[in-house]
């Protein structure tokens, strides 16, 4: 996948001291995604994903106390309730 620049860096004069900005390429990308085919598939998985992860969210006691982390390609869930 080639991952080239998405927008640019302006400096500027702010409170008297000089920094930069990022400054994101307008969008829609040109050229724009391709999302067909078994990339959409993954969207989907993903956004179903998302969903059910958002709906158990509201079971927890306090969701705060849980925590998510990624290892390799299996997600896991470790929750401290109390």
């Amino acid at each position: 996948m080639n991952r080239n620049a998405s927008g640019h860096y302006d400096t500027t004069a702010a409170g008297g001291e000089t920094v930069r900005a990022f400054v994101p390429f307008p969008l829609p990308p040109d050229p724009p995604l391709d999302l067909s085919g078994n990339r959409q598939r993954l969207l989907e998985r993903a956004t179903l994903a998302l969903g059910r992860l958002d709906s158990v969210s509201t079971l927890l006691p306090d969701p705060q106390l849980c925590q998510f982390y990624e290892r390799g390609w299996r997600s896991r869930t470790h929750c401290s309730i109390r």
